[in-house]
């Protein structure tokens, strides 16, 4: 039992050390890893827009009722 469960950790192990050893793979992360980071930004800047504009329509309606505007 033991044997066994040392021999599949040990196939990992060297699953994941080939796997980043190899130079398309590697390059082929770092992309993935690029991409979510942009779509990070992409998400995040949505989420300002969206907050923005409900900052500023709550504004102008609560400047509207007081008739500062």
């Amino acid at each position: 039992m033991a044997d066994s469960v040392t021999s599949a950790l040990t196939e990992v192990s060297e699953t994941i050390v080939s796997y980043f050893t190899d130079t398309n793979k590697m390059l082929f992360m770092a992309l993935v890893i690029i991409l979510f980071l942009t779509l990070n930004n992409v998400i995040i800047y949505l989420v300002y827009v969206k907050l923005r504009n409900r900052i500023n329509n709550y504004c102008e309606g609560r400047f509207k009722k007081n008739g500062s505007k």
